[in-house]
């Protein structure tokens, strides 16, 4: 099982090479671009991983790195996430998931220098995400923002909360 992004790009490309989809233009997803082409795909009944090369970001310079979205588009697509075959993403999907939901994996601390997540820093003056290249998602929005969907449990009566956030 791939338990990091790179790993699943890898799984993907062999498995299911199909969706994904690689952009190599400069693409600025501050103006609908990459709302545009996924907006097309979903037209012709795609849904694949769209990996651009060369993001702009909000000063409208190249981020540096890449942008990927669309990534749990396809139950196939989570399957594999998962370890599964892509061919596993009913029922079998389903029933991992809820596997996994009662078994839960404790996270394993990992010092600040192994940890891939601390690759690239900015504190400070540098500290700042319009280096980010943020997708501007819908043609009402003041902008474009970045999603994050929190998930608590209560952990007393076990129910769950969600928020869908834009920042």
């Amino acid at each position: 099982m791939a338990k990091e992004l790179r790993g699943f790009l890898k799984s993907l490309k062999k498995s299911l090479p199909h969706e994904i989809v690689g952009i190599d233009k400069i693409v600025n997803p501050a103006e609908f671009e990459v709302t545009a082409l996924l907006r097309h795909l979903e037209v012709l009944g795609k849904f694949p991983v769209l990996l651009v090369e060369k993001p702009l970001n909000l000063m409208e310079g190249e981020a540096g790195f890449r942008l990927i979205t669309n990534v749990f588009a396809t139950r196939q697509n989570c399957a594999l996430a998962m370890g599964l075959d892509p061919s596993e993403w009913k029922l079998e999907l389903s029933i991992e998931y809820s596997r996994r939901e009662k078994n839960p994996i404790h996270p394993r601390v990992v010092n600040k220098e192994n940890a891939p997540v601390k690759e690239i820093v900015h504190i400070g003056e540098r500290a700042d995400l319009r280096i980010l290249p943020i997708v501007r998602h819908h043609e009402k929005d003041g902008g474009p923002y970045v999603d994050m969907t929190p998930v608590m449990k209560d952990p007393e009566n076990g129910f769950y909360n969600v928020a869908f956030l834009r920042n």
